[in-house]
């Protein structure tokens, strides 16, 4: 079971946004990927309940002013990216992310983190 519901992750996302936690490898993986921030968003977005693999205490942030670990929901994505889209099998078009995601709460409210973002 989840420790952060994955609508509320999703609200937060198209309501105050979104950060990377992690930047040099999540950035890196944008970049391999040829995405926008959009296209980064859409897939936050298309993240399902299905997908949801573990959770995971403690995880190391480097992009987080005041934090140093957060608990992270651990997520394995089927993704067309032809269509940018939830992919529910696999095809040539279809690729596998691992994200870890998280919301955070700081003193100004409540944000969306993705702390990894990679290749499966």
């Amino acid at each position: 079971m989840p420790l952060y519901q994955l609508e509320a992750f999703q609200k937060l996302v198209v309501t105050n946004g979104w950060q990377f936690l992690n930047k040099k490898r999540c950035l890196r993986t944008q970049e391999d990927l040829g995405w926008s921030d959009e296209q980064i968003e859409a897939f936050l977005l298309g993240i399902q309940i299905s997908d949801f693999q573990k959770t995971v205490p403690n995880n190391i942030v480097n992009d987080l002013a005041g934090q140093d670990f957060v608990n992270a929901d651990q997520y394995a994505v089927k993704w067309c990216e032809e269509n940018m889209v939830h992919a529910d099998f696999y095809n040539k078009e279809t690729i596998e992310i691992s994200t870890k995601i998280a919301i955070i709460t700081t003193a100004t409210g409540q944000l969306a983190g993705a702390v990894t973002f990679h290749f499966s």
